[in-house]
């Protein structure tokens, strides 16, 4: 094990900063109550982490992309069979309509011939 101390065991590096940028750092170090150094390691920590929020979120995303892909086909595929169903519905209606007319119809003759056959056996 090293005598160092555990700051001299990490690892260092150097930049160059903009014009004004140490002082941007200054300021928002001494707002946050951290060091300079601690405040540029935090700011690179949560750029770090958004970027991985941002990963997560496009997976989540995407997720419900897939998730919206597949409720639209079953809600098409839905609206088809409604329409298959409503089709088969009106058919059955018309039918029904022309199945009374032929009945009333039917009926009508039935009582001409009735009232025929009365009349014949009344004479």
């Amino acid at each position: 094990m090293s005598d160092e101390a555990p700051s001299r065991q990490q690892a260092k590096f150097v930049i160059r900063l903009p014009d004004g940028m140490r002082d941007r750092i200054a300021a928002a170090a001494e707002k946050s109550g951290r060091s300079m150094n601690a405040e540029i390691v935090h700011r690179l920590e949560a750029s770090f982490e958004g970027s991985e929020v941002a990963r997560e979120s496009l997976g989540v995303a995407r997720d419900v992309m897939l998730s919206l892909d597949e409720s639209l086909a079953l809600n098409q595929e839905l609206q088809r069979r409604l329409e298959m169903q409503n089709e088969t519905t009106r058919r059955a209606f018309e039918y029904f309509e022309r199945s009374q007319s032929e009945l009333q119809e039917l009926e009508k003759k039935l009582l001409r011939r009735l009232a025929k056959k009365s009349r014949s056996e009344s004479q």
